[in-house]
């Protein structure tokens, strides 16, 4: 019957099968060691966190260590809401393994909370890879990088954009739009390791401070400053001057705050925290301070009033940044000495009278500052004879080996610690009264420390 099928026919066809699948299997080994024509694969997990604020740029760790922490200095919503990794072969740009999770039931995740993450243990060939994260990149609304979150394992890996721009209006995680974060590292695997990835915010985050010292009534009208970067790159490296800029206001829209004259204490003004892109500005960021002295005054009415640049002259991304802008009826001069005890040698001294308030002492070790002249810009205000000084208010103790500063009369000796941390600061506040209490003023000092081979 035609219809039949031939069951010879068909075992022929089954013996002819198995035969080429047994040589296919054959066909794999290498001479007569028995080793497999296949890539040696390897056990691997991730372990995702997020680099602390202020901290250098995707800061490393040993393999293994522990990512699940608090940073401190994060506000609520500036953590993980949303994340991605891409694992890529470095020579075939094939993307080998992908991770999407499903954070939409993760309570802390919901609210931009989720400090951490961590893979199930998986495969993956030995090689060079090539690994990217991402985490709320929705919030950037880029439609490259939103193809890259798209692609699949196979897929060879999307082209990333270099850089990336501020979108339509702002990160807000009080409104769900969470802080975008990165990170790309080429990775050499060769061994079962827990890989560890630190994501890097792609903004740093401003406030602005303001405190009248004086004894009148201070209107604040205008409070800008910028002005900074609508773009940056995705992966970070060398800070580029983008020629789309903005400046940020720090105060309210169409509203203005009076502080009254000063107490025991100043009044301050502090603004909402703002986020900015990393931007590099050659003289300084242009503070725009628009002020009105209300009360008795005995000088111009917008004296205080004016454009002023920083010293700073670059905002990195990942920082906190926090401009303390203090309103005096007085100046103050202060000396800072400084001596350096190297290893084997003599004391270095350094000294210098401070701009301001401000100084910086090279190389840690025993410090002096001498309390100069107080003056009164502001006329017919009347300088007290009677002045006592007292230390309030001091910040970054720690960087002091005793966590404490000396005041004997108009002197304060202290002594920091041998080494730079991380660009942070003493800051500590002078405060002036009179013998019978009165508060005069009070002036905040910062000083910053900085290696002794930076001294010019």
């Amino acid at each position: 019957m035609k219809g039949r099928l031939n069951p010879y026919r068909n075992l022929s066809a089954v013996v002819c099968l198995l035969a080429f699948l047994a040589f296919g299997c054959v066909s794999g080994e290498k001479g007569g060691s028995g080793d497999l024509d296949l890539p040696e694969m390897v056990e691997v997990d991730l372990q995702v966190g997020i680099a602390d604020v202020m901290s250098p740029l995707q800061t490393k760790a040993d393999e293994g260590e522990e990512v699940e922490k608090k940073d401190e200095n994060a506000l609520d919503g500036e953590q993980i809401h949303s994340l991605a990794v891409l694992i890529v072969n470095n020579s075939t740009q094939k993307i080998e393994k992908k991770f999407l999770p499903d954070l939409t039931n993760d309570e802390k995740a919901k609210e931009g909370e989720l400090t951490s993450w961590t893979s199930e243990e998986f495969r993956l060939p030995k090689g060079t890879k090539r690994i990217y994260a991402f985490a709320n990149w929705e919030s950037l609304q880029d439609e490259m990088l939103n193809a890259v979150i798209a692609a699949e394992e196979g897929d060879e890996m999307p082209k990333l954009p270099e850089d990336v721009s501020w979108p339509e209006g702002g990160f807000d995680p009080k409104k769900e739009v969470y802080l975008p974060m990165s990170y790309a590292e080429t990775w050499e695997v060769s061994s079962s390791v827990k890989k560890r990835i630190e994501l890097t915010r792609l903004v740093s985050r401003l406030q602005v401070k303001v405190a009248n010292a004086t004894n009148h009534s201070l209107q604040l009208d205008v409070l800008t400053f910028g002005s900074f970067n609508k773009r940056t790159l995705l992966f970070g490296g060398s800070i580029k001057d983008w020629s789309e800029k903005s400046y940020v206001n720090f105060l309210p829209a169409a509203e203005t705050k009076t502080l009254q004259p000063m107490g025991n204490e100043p009044e301050e003004y502090t603004s909402d925290w703002m986020y900015v892109f990393e931007t590099t500005q050659a003289k300084g960021f242009l503070l725009d301070f628009n002020t009105i002295s209300k009360g008795e005054i005995f000088h111009a009415a917008n004296m205080h009033s004016g454009t002023r640049y920083t010293k700073n002259t670059e905002v990195k991304r990942n920082h906190i940044w926090s401009l303390n802008l203090w309103v005096c009826g007085y100046t103050l001069t202060l000396a800072l000495k400084g001596e350096n005890p190297p290893i084997g040698g003599y004391p270095v001294l350094t000294s210098e009278e401070m701009d301001g308030l401000n100084g910086t002492l090279y190389g840690g070790g025993p410090f002096t500052l001498e309390i100069g002249m107080l003056r009164s810009p502001e006329n017919q205000l009347t300088v007290p004879n009677d002045i006592q000084w007292s230390i309030i208010d001091i910040e970054n103790s720690d960087l002091l080996i005793d966590k404490q500063l000396e005041l004997a009369g108009k002197t304060i000796k202290g002594c920091m610690v041998g080494y730079s941390d991380n660009g942070r600061i003493l800051g500590f506040k002078l405060k002036a009264t009179t013998s019978n209490g009165q508060t005069i003023s009070v002036f905040p000092v910062t000083l910053k420390f900085e290696e002794i081979f930076n001294k010019q």
